[in-house]
């Protein structure tokens, strides 16, 4: 694994770790705590920047990040995935 990606995988978890403590359970969710699919573009979006698909891919497939939701983001629909 290129240690570049793997610098950038570790950063995004504990972006998401960070956000993810901060919220209260009664308060709604932050868009800071998940990474969102963009089936249009075909895109990963953290944070409202672009992640290349090859940071969040082996993330996504040894279950680090899972499949949260279907649900508007940017008033589109997207998929949400959160850590698990």
């Amino acid at each position: 694994m290129d240690i570049t990606i793997k610098k950038q995988q570790d950063y995004i978890i504990e972006q998401l770790k960070i956000e993810k403590e901060k919220i209260e359970p009664y308060l709604s969710k932050s868009f800071k705590e998940f990474i969102w699919f963009q089936p249009q573009s075909g895109r990963f979006l953290f944070d409202d920047g672009y992640i290349r698909y090859e940071i969040i891919e082996p993330l996504i497939l040894n279950g680090t990040l899972i499949f949260m939701n279907y649900t508007k983001h940017q008033g589109e629909l997207m998929l949400q995935y959160g850590l698990k």
